[in-house]
């Protein structure tokens, strides 16, 4: 039985491929969701003449904290970005982890790459 081990940031995760099951990419709504209020954010933000987040987050009816968080999520790399998209995400990541790691997130594009590859 095909095993491998796969890291995302400190965790590491077992997993256990099926002997030659065929897995089709299956895109996470809740990753869609959260990165594009993670770029409507930013676009308010360039919009907003000067407006603090907590001004932003009071218009869209969430917390501050809140919306530094997702808005940090609209500057991951695009090869980060296109896996999701393509439904390429690493294991149990989905939009609650992202969100929850978004402080912990490098700056660099390359650093992306290595913290979540996206098959």
């Amino acid at each position: 039985m095909p095993v491998r081990l796969r890291r995302f940031g400190k965790d590491g995760q077992l997993l256990i491929d099926e002997l030659n099951a065929v897995h089709e990419p299956e895109v996470n709504r809740s990753l869609l969701r959260l990165l594009g209020r993670a770029h409507r954010f930013r676009a308010m933000v360039l919009a907003g003449n000067g407006a603090s987040t907590g001004t932003l987050a009071a218009q869209v009816g969430v917390s501050r904290s809140y919306v530094t968080r997702v808005l940090k999520l609209s500057f991951l790399s695009p090869e980060l970005v296109g896996g999701f998209l393509g439904g390429r995400q690493p294991v149990g990541v989905n939009g609650r982890s992202l969100t929850n790691r978004a402080n912990h997130l490098p700056i660099g594009w390359t650093e992306h790459a290595e913290l979540m590859p996206v098959d």
